[in-house]
């Protein structure tokens, strides 16, 4: 019998068409996939196998997601622990990785495409400036003012709408 797996994937940063190739193919090719529908897009799950288990664990506690990794183990299974953002930030997966070496399952991740790279290209601003890289101090300056004149240009115009699509995207009334 092959030796069960579990699959770390990161979801990217909300839209479900920004996860990675890898992590769309762990999530299509995994027996039982674990996700948190109040962090987690629904789209990123939709390419789930139809045979598979497809848990939602966003009302669930670690101990809950263990019953899915003892059965990995036991069964030989693949599962895909689908994070929101890249789950080597932030994603508490500390404790999961321990569970894994304590069930004897094998384990990877996979990143996702971090919130500041997406905000970045949403902007169309880039997130490293060439002309820092030497000892210019008026290229320093200029290329910070640069900068900041883009964040400026991009942001501003949308702050007002930033709590009507929060509000939308929660469903609050």
């Amino acid at each position: 019998m092959k030796r069960g797996k579990v699959i770390f994937v990161g979801a990217g940063p909300g839209a479900d068409d920004l996860i990675t190739v890898r992590g769309s193919r762990a999530i299509a090719e995994a027996d039982i996939v674990i996700w948190a529908s109040s962090l987690v897009h629904p789209g990123i799950v939709a390419g789930a196998r139809p045979d598979a288990l497809v848990v939602d664990s966003a009302s669930e506690a670690l101990e809950d997601t263990a019953i899915h990794y003892r059965r990995a183990a036991e069964e030989g299974l693949t599962v895909a622990r689908v994070h929101t953002g890249d789950p080597s930030i932030y994603g508490a997966t500390g404790e999961q990785y321990e569970m894994c070496r304590q069930l004897g399952l094998d384990y990877e991740t996979i990143p996702g495409v971090s919130a500041y790279s997406a905000t970045a290209a949403r902007m169309n601003a880039e997130i490293t400036i060439p002309e820092v890289s030497g000892n210019n101090k008026h290229a320093y300056e200029a290329s910070l003012e640069r900068a900041l004149r883009t964040v400026r240009q991009a942001i501003t115009p949308s702050l007002h709408s930033i709590p009507d699509t929060f509000m939308k995207r929660n469903n609050v009334h």
